[in-house]
Parts: structure tokens; sequence; C-alpha cells
């Protein structure tokens, strides 16, 4: 690569980490805040002014939220920051649920749990830091890989949602896998969204994003991320939601570009991004469930929270 590529991708590397970070502590701050309002639509008997106190707590998570957008068009369509890097940077917001889950929501923090949040930031920093000298997918788009892969997800999906559904079990992890995957797949169509389509194939460079079909496309993705993490806080914790939506965030468009473009990952990437799934296991393996019955000749039992 000569100099002036060399600077102008810095550049670019840059501008996916500053957009990155602004994008990683409002989303996870307003995922922590959506958390704590949630408990609105979760009691029948509330006291006005706790209502209406939650209400705007939740209101203000979600606003939150909506800015992450505004984050990822501006490095990805404008600056054409890696969509790598930009992503990697999920793993510190991390850092913000953990904080806001203990000292605020009162959430308890187990040691795995502990090593598990380090493990995540960790790896996605790793997977960050390889994507840097990752070779961007400078191909079309294999549309057969597209369609099978966007299909296996779909199915995929449908099966934990009916398995955590009827069952109960695992609620936290499976939500936050999909709505992860989900912010994962509006990344990927965002950053696609900056290639144009010419005879069948989806070159890179050939209309702006807001020309694409891609663009708009992925807002579905995005608005199904920021609700089916709120499904995942009904009886999932916040340090449960938010690690498996930080993994599954990168992990899926190291996968999907890989299918789609045919370029492999890295081995750095690879180990960066174990190591993160390794950091949800510890977080989420190793707690207990329980789940109270309501009996029927008693008064209605509090159903705790399924800690999954």
């Amino acid at each position: 690569m000569i100099e002036g590529d060399r600077k102008t991708m810095d550049e670019k590397v840059l501008w996916g980490i500053v957009f990155g970070l602004a994008m990683a502590g409002t989303l996870n701050l307003g995922k922590a805040l959506q958390k704590q309002g949630i408990q609105l639509f979760q009691k029948e008997r509330m006291a006005g002014n706790a209502r209406a106190k939650k209400g705007a707590i939740w209101l203000v998570g979600i606003s939150f939220s909506a800015i992450q957008p505004v984050f990822q068009i501006v490095a990805q369509a404008i600056f054409e920051a890696p969509a790598t890097v930009y992503s990697a940077m999920m793993g510190l917001g991390i850092v913000v649920v953990l904080v806001y889950a203990y000292k605020v929501l009162k959430e308890p923090i187990g040691k795995f749990e502990l090593a598990g949040a380090v493990a995540i930031i960790g790896g996605t920093l790793l997977f960050g830091i390889a994507s840097i000298s990752w070779e961007r997918p400078d191909s079309t788009v294999d549309w057969w890989s597209f369609s099978m892969s966007m299909v296996t997800i779909g199915v995929a999906f449908l099966v934990i949602i009916i398995y955590t559904i009827h069952t109960k079990r695992m609620w936290g992890l499976i939500w936050g896998i999909v709505a992860g995957s989900c912010g994962g797949i509006d990344n990927v169509f965002k950053s696609m969204s900056g290639r144009g389509s010419t005879g069948g194939a989806v070159e890179l460079g050939a209309f702006s994003a807001f020309a694409n079909a891609f663009f708009y496309i992925s807002f579905a993705a995005s608005m199904g991320a920021v609700l089916l993490t709120n499904v995942g806080y009904t009886r999932g914790k916040a340090v449960t939601v938010v690690p498996a939506y930080t993994v599954f965030y990168v992990l899926l468009p190291l996968v999907l570009e890989a299918l789609f473009y045919g370029v492999p990952p890295t081995a750095l990437q690879v180990a960066g991004i174990s190591v993160a799934i390794v950091g949800v296991v510890l977080s989420t393996a190793f707690r207990k469930e329980r789940v109270v019955e309501a009996s029927k000749t008693e008064e209605p039992a509090r159903i705790e929270p399924s800690i999954l």
C-alpha cells in the first residue's frame, strides 16, 4: 500500500474508533436505562409518580439507542470507516453496563460475570486491532451465499426463539443473541449500502449509500435490535443480555462478510472473537435458574426474573 493510501486508511480507522466509542457508550448506557425503565411494563400496580419516572427513564434509554444509527452512518457512509473496527468498539461499552447494573440496578455481579466481561472486552479489542490490517472485500457479493446465509439465520432464530418462549429458559441469553445479530446485520447492510448494484452484483463505490436499498433495509434490522433487547430485559438481567448482544454484534459482520465476499478472517480475528465468546459462556453458564410458580391456594408468588 502506497503512503497516501496508508494515510487515508489510517484516517478511516481513526474515525471508526472515534465514532465506535461514541456508539458503544451511548448505546450501552441506553440499554442500561431501558432495563431500569422496563419495570414499568412488568408491574400491574405502580404509583403514578413511580410509573412516570420509570417511563421517562425508558424513553431516555430508547433515545440513546436511537442515536446509534447517526454514528454508524457518519462513520461508515461518510468517512468510510471499516465496519469491523467500528463494531469492535462495542466491547468497551460493557464497562458502562456493568457499573450501571451494579450501582443503580443493584444487580449482583459474580466473579464469573466479571471474568466474562473482561474476556469480552479483551476479545473485541483484539478483534478490532486485527481488523485494522484486514483486507477489505473488493469483490462482488456471492448472491447464493447471501441468500442461504440469511435463510439459515432466520431459521436458527425461529428455533431458539420458540425454545425460550416455550421453556422460559435462557431468556436473556437468547434474546441478547438475536438482538445482537440484528445489530450486526444492520452494520453489514449499512456497509453494503455504499456499494451500488450493477448487472445483479454489488460493486464498491458504484452509488452513494443513500441511493442503495440496503441502506433503508438496514433500519428494519436496527429497529429489531432495539425492540428485541427490551424483550430480553423483561425476564433477563442486563449483565446477561448485553454481553450476548455485544459478541454477536461483532461476530456476525465478520462471518457474513467472509461468506458474502469470500474473504476469510485472519487468525487474530478468530482468536479475538473466540475469547469474546468464552466471555459470554463465563457470564452465563455458571448461573442458576429459579422459577417460582404461583400456588392455586395462595396469593400469586412473585416470579423472579430468569437469570438468563
